[in-house]
């Protein structure tokens, strides 16, 4: 039943979703979970990431922040059907909440203008 090959690592995102849900079952509960991720993903992956696990685990982890791997931030997760204006008001105040409210380092982290965030913001 196991996978030939090497074992997929977990991303800091999915390691982050997984040391923050209420294990009810404790260790056994994560080792089943683990077993059935694994017998599901395709025989090449090499990475465990929050979309593996989510079809598995209880709806409300899902609201768990993401973690950016490169660089350990929070993030958010957005869920398939989102609006995308809804997601560009997500995404801006994630980012102003990141940089501690500097709206020119948002700005230049968004890719965007100083006046086009205020802009924005003023929507």
């Amino acid at each position: 039943m196991g996978r030939p090959g090497p074992h997929p690592s977990l991303s800091q995102e999915t390691i982050y979703l997984l040391e923050r849900y209420p294990w009810k079952g404790n260790v056994r509960e994560l080792r089943n979970l683990m077993t059935r991720v694994a017998t599901l993903l395709p025989k090449d992956t090499a990475r465990i990431f929050p979309f593996h696990i989510f079809p598995h685990i209880d709806e409300a982890v899902q609201a768990v922040p993401k973690t950016d791997e490169a660089r350990g931030r929070e993030g958010v997760f957005i869920p398939a059907g989102t609006r995308l204006r809804d997601v560009e008001e997500m995404l801006i105040h994630e980012t102003l909440r990141y940089t501690g409210g500097n709206k020119t380092k948002a700005a230049s982290l968004l890719g965007i203008s100083l006046r086009n965030l205020r802009r924005k913001l003023n929507k």
